[in-house]
Parts: C-alpha cells; sequence; structure tokens
C-alpha cells in the first residue's frame, strides 16, 4: 500500500505535525504528472438518496487531480457527472504500478460548461493509508513548491560553470549549474535527506547517442540521473558534485528515482523553465 517503504518513512507523531502542516494549503498537480484518480458517483443530486446505495454501485468517473491538502482533493471530471454535497464515495488513486484507494465524502461540486469540480474531504481508515496519501502528497510539495535561494556562499562554482540554486516548503534543494559561456544548463543536483539525485548534459548526451546506435541495448548505458546518499564522516557530512559519496543498496536506489520520477513533472513555475526542460529528459 505504501508508496515508499525506506523513503518519506514518516512516524506517527511527525505525521501528525506533517498532516497539520499541509492541512489549510492546497498544493497544485503539475499536468504532466502521470497520476490517474476515479471516483464512483450514484448519479443524483440528492445525498440522502445516494447514501442509501452500497459504495461502488454508482458509476466510475476519471479525471485529473487540480490540487492537494492533506485532507482533501480537488478532481476535474466530466460536467455530465452528477453528484451533491454529502454523497460518500471512494477515491482510487493510481501511479505507475502503485494504487491507493480512501473513502471520502462529497464537499463540493461545481457544475462549468466543459467540465466539472469535485471536492472530497478523505477519510482514511488506518494510519497506513493516510501515510501512503501523504508520502505522494509531499511527492507534489516537493517540486511544487521550490522557490529561489539567497546564495549563502558555502558552496564553490565547479570552473566554468555558474549555479542557480531552489528550496522547497519540504526543505529539499535544487541545484542547477550553467556554462557561464553559453548559459545553457549543464547539470543539476537534487538534495532530498540524505540523498543526491545528479543528472548532467555529458551522460544524458552519452544516452540519447545509445538510442541511435544500431544493436544498442540503452538499459546498460549509464543511466539518465546517479543516486547517492551522504558520505557521514567524523568531520561534516556532505554530498559533493565532484565527490559524489557511494551509491545506496537496489532497494532504496529504486525508491529516490521512483521519487525523482515524481518530483520532476510538479516543478514549480519559480524554477526556470530550461532547468525544468533539462531535468525531464532524465525521467524518460
Amino acid at each position: 500500500m505504501l508508496f515508499f517503504r525506506r523513503i518519506l518513512n514518516f512516524k506517527r507523531d511527525y505525521l501528525s505535525r506533517l498532516r497539520d502542516k499541509r492541512k489549510a494549503r492546497r498544493y497544485p498537480v503539475g499536468p504532466g504528472f502521470p497520476l490517474k484518480a476515479v471516483i464512483n458517483l450514484i448519479g443524483t443530486d440528492d445525498a440522502d438518496e445516494a447514501n442509501k446505495y452500497e459504495l461502488g454501485d454508482g458509476r466510475n468517473w476519471a479525471g485529473r487531480l487540480v490540487d492537494f491538502s492533506s485532507t482533501g482533493v480537488s478532481l476535474q471530471v466530466l460536467p455530465a457527472a452528477m453528484t451533491a454535497r454529502g454523497e460518500r464515495t471512494r477515491l482510487h488513486l493510481t501511479l505507475e504500478q502503485h494504487e491507493l484507494e480512501i473513502p471520502c465524502t462529497v464537499a463540493h461540486f461545481r457544475t462549468y460548461r466543459e467540465y466539472a469540480v469535485c471536492g472530497l474531504s478523505l477519510q482514511f481508515p488506518d494510519i497506513n493509508t493516510q501515510k501512503a496519501y501523504l508520502q505522494l502528497l509531499e511527492s507534489v510539495v516537493m517540486g511544487a513548491t521550490f522557490a529561489p535561494l539567497r546564495f549563502t556562499g558555502r558552496l564553490r562554482n565547479p570552473p566554468g560553470l555558474d549555479r542557480e540554486q531552489y528550496q522547497s516548503d519540504s526543505d529539499a534543494r535544487l541545484f542547477a549549474w550553467r556554462d557561464k559561456r553559453t548559459g545553457n544548463v549543464d547539470s543539476f543536483e537534487l538534495y532530498v535527506a540524505d540523498h543526491c539525485v545528479r543528472g548532467d548534459a555529458i551522460s544524458l548526451e552519452r544516452r540519447q547517442t545509445a538510442w541511435g546506435r544500431p544493436g544498442s541495448n540503452v538499459r546498460h548505458e549509464q543511466p539518465f540521473a546517479d543516486v547517492y546518499t551522504r558520505q557521514k564522516t567524523a568531520n561534516a557530512t556532505k554530498v559533493a558534485l565532484a565527490d559524489p559519496a557511494f551509491v545506496p543498496s537496489a532497494g532504496l536506489h529504486y525508491e529516490v528515482r521512483q521519487l525523482f520520477r515524481w518530483v520532476v513533472p510538479n516543478l514549480a513555475k519559480q524554477v526556470s523553465l530550461d532547468v525544468r526542460r533539462f531535468m525531464e529528459k532524465f525521467v524518460q
């Protein structure tokens, strides 16, 4: 049921604080985020009548999640859908090979010419369901809240490169490095807790070249993005561009890459457009 078992592994007390922290604000979902959502509606504007039926007896409506909070979502569906505030239903979420189903109640329903918006208040049946949902929410928050961060002067630029840096509400940091001469994006580093995802133009070019080489199995080429973990020493904890420390175990390595794939489609517009486009190439 959980989206992540080794990262974003919130403890019960932190889970409560995180829920309250994300309760008031709604976070927009990136249009390229491959999250699929379905709700089941009886098809009446009388909630009392609808609630006489068993959950699942109605019609499934696929939609696109517009925004999240820790307690609810807004879902855009076809205007032919019909419901009323108070109808009990279930929200079914699918992302890659993961599925999550959450009981909920219709909080509001507004119909427009080309679509309808259904607001849902979530009722988590257990802590694992809530934990899985908040893991998904944090993936969106991490990307959607990145904003430029003032330079601190503590990190030196590699020779010939300038840097941009951003920070999210989840305390993730993003560094983008540009060629001083051309201004083109050269590389990026995304820091999440004790992990760093890094991609650069050289490895990207090598991978793209492999696609056009006869008989090449691209899966065996250098991976699109490299994953590192913090190197802990007696004096300091660091992840450096030129000294990337050691690679995590296979399972953790996979989860960090999965998180990266989910953060990138939700990157805020405050992140430079060419940086976003550059990082998107590493998600394929």
